[in-house]
């Protein structure tokens, strides 16, 4: 998955280990990912020029991997079956409000 600003002004958003995998089920989405370390979500804003931003690279199969390290460490709460999951990134944040936004992405496991 890629966050890229595309607009022509620097950006802001937060770390990028503000993420969640979340599955479908009964009509809401439930993480998937779990961490035995306390998660520390700095409050830490990164700029991003026009044209950069972050990359994850996840393989999902059995389990989850994220190929880069993000901290704190996920793992899953347990075996990934096929079905409707979602990407999301919860580091938007609309200055000077400060709310708080998500960006999500849906995808579907099938059957290996």
């Amino acid at each position: 998955m890629t966050l890229e600003n595309t607009t022509e002004t620097d950006q802001l958003s937060g770390t990028k280990s503000r993420c969640d995998i979340q599955k479908r089920e009964k009509g809401s989405w439930d993480s998937v990912l779990y961490t035995d370390e306390y998660p520390v979500w700095r409050d830490i804003p990164v700029r991003h020029a026009p044209g950069e931003g972050f990359e994850w690279n996840v393989d999902i199969g059995p389990g989850i991997d994220f190929a880069d390290r993000i901290d704190p460490s996920f793992q899953e709460c347990e075996r990934i079956e096929p079905g409707t999951y979602r990407f999301v990134y919860w580091g938007i944040t609309r200055q000077p409000q400060g709310t708080n936004y998500a960006l999500a992405v849906q995808f579907r496991l099938g059957e290996r």
